[in-house]
């Protein structure tokens, strides 16, 4: 094998300082140049992987995910009675968060939009979301406690809709017409199932006892 230096050096580009910069390795947007400065190494270890976090697919899935995770937080702290509720509401969207951490966005673009319709689902036929629409337009006070609990309601909602949106955008665009889609999609739907089986149970007696 034999080193040609012209083509090296053809495919390479000087910065200022002490600093080459190189195309690095090809992704599906195209080659993308990093930066080595010979002075500090680690800033270039740094660059990459700050880039490779922030530039990552399914950032917007994790992020939605994430907010929701945050309202239901909020939630459990304004309604004490159903903490434990709210809490096992968290479990799909950190399991999101983890899918798209760990590289398995095909699992987070299925799992996410059949925990959205669920969500949606439940709130509806719950009345969860006729009574916050009903709690906001009273002439209450915007700062009780009702009105924030319907408010969340109302922006968990939207937050579903649009990670169902989202999801299945990506989904179209990464993973259509692939063999095992199938075995996806059966493995995701008896997931959430089960888990929402068990929320409806769960959310019946807390009712029933209060």
């Amino acid at each position: 094998m034999s080193c040609h230096p012209n083509r090296f050096l053809a495919g390479s580009k000087r910065s200022p300082g002490n600093s080459a910069v190189f195309p690095d390795r090809p992704t599906d947007t195209g080659a993308q140049l990093f930066c080595i400065n010979r002075t500090d190494p680690q800033a270039t270890a740094h660059q990459k992987s700050g880039r490779a976090i922030f530039g990552k697919a399914g950032t917007d899935v994790a992020a939605l995910a994430l907010l929701q995770i945050f309202c239901f937080l909020i939630l459990a702290y304004l309604e004490p009675r159903f903490v434990l509720i709210h809490f096992f509401q968290l479990i799909p969207y950190v399991a999101l968060v983890l899918l798209i951490a760990q590289g398995q966005r095909r699992w987070a673009y299925m799992i996410g939009p059949l925990v959205s319709l669920g969500w949606l689902g439940l709130a509806y036929c719950a009345g969860i979301l006729v009574w916050a629409v009903e709690q906001l337009r009273a002439r209450e006070a915007f700062n009780s406690a009702a009105k924030l609990v319907a408010l969340l309601a109302v922006f968990t909602a939207v937050i579903a809709v649009i990670m169902f949106l989202r999801c299945r955008l990506q989904w179209l665009t990464e993973y259509a017409g692939q063999e095992s889609n199938h075995r996806v999609f059966l493995t995701s739907a008896a997931l959430v199932a089960t888990y929402y089986s068990i929320l409806i149970c769960w959310l019946w007696d807390a009712v029933l006892s209060v």
